[in-house]
């Protein structure tokens, strides 16, 4: 497939726009679970999966930091992510999405 085609029907910069502009709602899903753990800084994986439309069809966590997320930040960060609008996949595909995400103590959430 040519280069100019395959850039076409791309929505990979789209999707890391969208996910971008949510960081900080992705940042106050930690604020209470950082303020009760010794922990300085935490890494995660949401895993999104997306209708070709680009509606989620799903979104849930699957990596999970050495100290445990409370149940509620996990709620947090997929219910943020679930009502992320994506951008439709031009090839009308379903697209999977690993984002990797680092939260640091007194900074705000960074897509890694």
């Amino acid at each position: 497939m040519p280069a100019a085609k395959a850039k076409a029907g791309d929505r990979a910069q789209g999707v890391l726009d969208a996910l971008a502009e949510r960081e900080r709602s992705f940042a106050c899903c930690f604020e209470a679970w950082l303020d009760a753990t010794a922990e300085s800084e935490v890494r995660i994986t949401l895993r999104i999966v997306l209708e070709p439309a680009g509606m989620v069809r799903s979104a849930e966590l699957v990596h999970r930091p050495e100290a445990p997320l409370d149940v509620r930040a996990v709620q947090c960060l997929e219910h943020v992510a679930s009502t992320i609008e994506f951008p439709a996949s031009p090839a009308g595909r379903e697209t999977v999405v690993e984002y990797p995400l680092r939260v640091k103590r007194g900074t705000s959430t960074q897509g890694d």
